[in-house]
């Protein structure tokens, strides 16, 4: 049973690893519109 569970949290840190990835990406992406926004608009 204990290989199964540390295989179950590896699988869910990665997972984890994974939203967090996503999240800082559409941050990026929004701050980087913003940014060519507001160079256009100069």
């Amino acid at each position: 049973m204990v290989p199964h569970n540390s295989q179950l949290d590896k699988e869910k840190a990665s997972l984890n690893e994974v939203k967090t990835y996503f999240v800082y990406e559409r941050i990026v992406s929004n701050c980087l519109k913003k940014f060519n926004n507001y160079h256009r608009s100069l």
